[in-house]
């Protein structure tokens, strides 16, 4: 049996650490390739209620895909925020050179942060399964 640092497991991946950071890096990414196919929905004029619901639906699920299972600490956290904080931003078409606070950014979308929000309930979900699971 050969013994590897890494590895693909159900689309997660899997280290010899156990650490989560090279899979949540590459569950972003993915995700910011998933916004970029719908860009064109995503950034147009349609309603920004409806824009919300498609980059939560079709962004964040990619995203969040096995984030049951992540052990995160503040790093991975700031990445997390961040990026929730990059899909707003794309959205309301601001610049990266426009200096906008992030606070601002939140009321013009009307949201709070809740991307790490959910990432902790799917995470909560997961432990409880887990402690109620028999053996």
């Amino acid at each position: 049996v050969e013994e590897v640092k890494e590895f693909c497991y159900l689309g997660s991946k899997i280290t010899k650490d156990g650490r989560s950071k090279d899979d949540i890096k590459n569950r972003l990414a993915q995700a910011k390739r998933a916004f970029f196919k719908k860009r064109s929905l995503l950034v147009s004029n349609i309603d920004l209620v409806l824009g919300k619901i498609f980059l939560k639906l079709y962004v964040w699920s990619t995203a969040l895909y096995g984030s049951g299972t992540w052990s995160v600490g503040k790093p991975e956290r700031r990445r997390v925020e961040a990026f929730e904080m990059w899909c707003y931003r794309r959205m309301l078409r601001i610049k990266w050179t426009d200096k906008v606070r992030n606070e601002l950014v939140l009321d013009r979308i009307g949201e709070g942060r809740s991307l790490w929000k959910n990432l902790t309930r799917r995470r909560d979900r997961m432990v409880g399964h887990i402690l109620r699971h028999p053996g």
